[in-house]
């Protein structure tokens, strides 16, 4: 291959090459492209993608990209997600044993169970902050998520 400054001046006899790599490495997914001189063709991986996701995994023993990276970081980030949902419940429930956090420990731990669609516990815990400290707006949270509770139960 004979690289030369863009504008040069071709000699006699001399034909250029037209052959030409293209590599998009973008922020979701990533491709590369390839030109013969006549012909565009998109490379593909052994499973025929032509488009890669744009991650990288740098494990102890390897580097793995595109499809089996993204598995492996959604993997970890369902891990991440279960080990912070266990650290967040149990902070909500260090806190429910202090008689002035109480009743906020309990309505933030029922969030957090709302937020995972485990409506009867998040009821339960709703239902002792109220017997603590009735408030309007407890009440009628803990309407909703009966509610919640009960249409999740209706439609299985």
């Amino acid at each position: 291959m004979q690289i030369a400054e863009p504008g040069a001046v071709e000699q006699a006899g001399d034909r250029p090459r037209k052959v030409g790599l293209g590599i998009d490495l973008g922020t979701t997914n990533s491709l590369i492209a390839h030109f013969d001189g006549q012909e565009l063709s998109v490379l593909s991986d052994d499973a025929g993608r032509s488009s890669l996701p744009s991650v990288v995994h740098y494990g102890a023993a390897e580097i793995t990209v595109g499809e089996a990276a993204m598995a492996m970081a959604i993997e970890a980030s369902v891990a991440n997600e279960e080990l912070d949902y266990a650290r967040a419940a149990l902070r909500f429930e260090r806190a429910a044993k202090l008689v002035e956090f109480e009743v906020e420990a309990l309505i933030g731990h029922a969030r957090m169970l709302v937020g995972t669609k485990d409506y009867q516990k998040a009821a339960d815990l709703l239902e002792r902050a109220q017997s603590l400290e009735p408030q309007p707006r407890v009440a009628r949270y803990l309407q909703a998520v009966n509610n919640l509770n009960l249409s999740a139960r209706n439609s299985i």
